[in-house]
Protein backbone atom coordinates (compact mmCIF):
# COMPACT_ATOMS: atom_id res chain seq x y z
CA UNK A 1 0.00 0.00 0.00
CA UNK A 2 2.72 2.48 0.95
CA UNK A 3 5.55 1.10 -1.22
CA UNK A 4 9.29 0.87 -0.56
CA UNK A 5 11.58 3.85 -1.00
CA UNK A 6 14.63 3.08 -3.18
CA UNK A 7 16.89 3.64 -0.16
CA UNK A 8 14.80 1.52 2.27
CA UNK A 9 17.31 0.04 4.74
CA UNK A 10 17.03 -3.70 5.43
CA UNK A 11 20.08 -3.65 7.70
CA UNK A 12 17.90 -4.60 10.68
CA UNK A 13 18.10 -8.25 9.62
CA UNK A 14 21.47 -8.50 7.84
CA UNK A 15 23.89 -10.72 9.72
CA UNK A 16 21.18 -12.41 11.77
CA UNK A 17 19.48 -15.75 11.28
CA UNK A 18 15.84 -16.42 10.51
CA UNK A 19 14.84 -18.11 13.75
CA UNK A 20 11.13 -18.66 13.28
CA UNK A 21 8.39 -18.67 10.66
CA UNK A 22 4.97 -18.27 12.30
CA UNK A 23 1.87 -19.05 10.26
CA UNK A 24 -1.44 -17.40 11.08
CA UNK A 25 -4.78 -17.48 9.32
CA UNK A 26 -4.23 -14.09 7.71
CA UNK A 27 -0.46 -13.61 7.79
CA UNK A 28 2.95 -15.21 7.94
CA UNK A 29 5.61 -13.81 10.28
CA UNK A 30 9.35 -14.03 9.80
CA UNK A 31 11.25 -13.61 13.08
CA UNK A 32 14.96 -12.83 12.98
CA UNK A 33 17.73 -13.33 15.53
CA UNK A 34 18.22 -9.54 15.57
CA UNK A 35 14.80 -9.19 17.21
CA UNK A 36 13.12 -7.91 14.04
CA UNK A 37 9.86 -9.40 12.77
CA UNK A 38 8.21 -8.99 9.38
CA UNK A 39 4.47 -9.81 9.36
CA UNK A 40 3.22 -10.28 5.79
CA UNK A 41 -0.41 -10.19 4.67
CA UNK A 42 0.26 -9.92 0.92
CA UNK A 43 2.65 -12.35 -0.80
CA UNK A 44 6.02 -13.92 -0.04
CA UNK A 45 8.13 -16.16 -2.25
CA UNK A 46 11.08 -18.34 -1.26
CA UNK A 47 13.71 -18.76 -3.96
CA UNK A 48 16.57 -21.24 -4.27
CA UNK A 49 19.18 -20.34 -6.86
CA UNK A 50 16.74 -17.68 -8.13
CA UNK A 51 13.98 -20.24 -8.79
CA UNK A 52 10.73 -20.11 -6.77
CA UNK A 53 10.32 -23.13 -4.46
CA UNK A 54 7.47 -21.91 -2.22
CA UNK A 55 4.92 -19.12 -2.39
CA UNK A 56 2.64 -17.75 0.35
CA UNK A 57 -0.56 -15.74 -0.05
CA UNK A 58 -3.29 -14.99 2.49
CA UNK A 59 -5.86 -16.80 0.36
CA UNK A 60 -3.90 -20.01 -0.25
CA UNK A 61 -1.19 -20.28 2.42
CA UNK A 62 2.08 -21.96 1.43
CA UNK A 63 2.32 -23.70 -1.94
CA UNK A 64 4.92 -26.15 -0.58
CA UNK A 65 6.85 -26.94 2.57
CA UNK A 66 10.13 -25.75 1.01
CA UNK A 67 9.80 -22.47 2.95
CA UNK A 68 11.32 -24.28 5.95
CA UNK A 69 14.71 -24.20 4.18
CA UNK A 70 15.05 -20.58 5.33
CA UNK A 71 15.05 -21.55 9.02
CA UNK A 72 18.34 -20.88 10.81
CA UNK A 73 19.97 -19.48 7.65
CA UNK A 74 21.96 -16.25 7.96
CA UNK A 75 20.85 -13.10 6.15
CA UNK A 76 23.63 -11.91 3.86
CA UNK A 77 21.95 -8.96 2.12
CA UNK A 78 18.69 -7.04 1.81
CA UNK A 79 17.75 -5.17 -1.35
CA UNK A 80 14.88 -3.14 -2.74
CA UNK A 81 14.09 -4.62 -6.15
CA UNK A 82 11.46 -1.99 -6.92
CA UNK A 83 8.86 0.06 -5.05
CA UNK A 84 6.70 -3.04 -4.56
CA UNK A 85 9.32 -5.73 -3.85
CA UNK A 86 12.10 -6.36 -1.36
CA UNK A 87 14.43 -9.34 -1.29
CA UNK A 88 16.23 -10.76 1.72
CA UNK A 89 19.13 -12.96 0.67
CA UNK A 90 20.41 -15.85 2.79
CA UNK A 91 23.24 -18.33 2.81
CA UNK A 92 22.82 -21.52 0.74
CA UNK A 93 21.62 -19.52 -2.33
CA UNK A 94 18.24 -18.86 -0.69
CA UNK A 95 16.17 -15.68 -0.85
CA UNK A 96 12.86 -14.37 0.43
CA UNK A 97 10.93 -11.92 -1.73
CA UNK A 98 8.16 -9.96 -0.10
CA UNK A 99 5.65 -8.00 -2.16
CA UNK A 100 3.57 -4.90 -1.50
CA UNK A 101 0.77 -5.88 -3.86
CA UNK A 102 -2.23 -3.95 -2.54
CA UNK A 103 -3.33 -0.43 -3.37
CA UNK A 104 -6.02 -0.51 -0.68
CA UNK A 105 -4.71 -2.46 2.32
CA UNK A 106 -1.50 -2.75 4.30
CA UNK A 107 0.76 -5.46 2.91
CA UNK A 108 3.06 -5.91 5.92
CA UNK A 109 4.39 -4.56 9.17
CA UNK A 110 8.06 -4.54 10.07
CA UNK A 111 8.80 -4.55 13.79
CA UNK A 112 12.28 -3.16 14.35
CA UNK A 113 14.56 -4.44 17.12
CA UNK A 114 15.95 -2.32 19.97
CA UNK A 115 17.45 0.24 20.19
CA UNK A 116 15.50 1.56 17.17
CA UNK A 117 12.25 -0.16 18.22
CA UNK A 118 9.34 0.87 16.10
CA UNK A 119 6.91 -0.30 13.45
CA UNK A 120 7.14 0.34 9.73
CA UNK A 121 3.86 -0.20 7.89
CA UNK A 122 3.97 -1.00 4.18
Amino acid sequence: MYRFAPNFDLGFCVGSSLDQIAIGKYDVQFKFGSGATIAVQSQATVLCREEPVANWTEAEGWSSLAYHRLLNEQVTKGIVIDERTIEIQFTENLALRIYDNSDQYESMQIYLPAPCSGIIVI
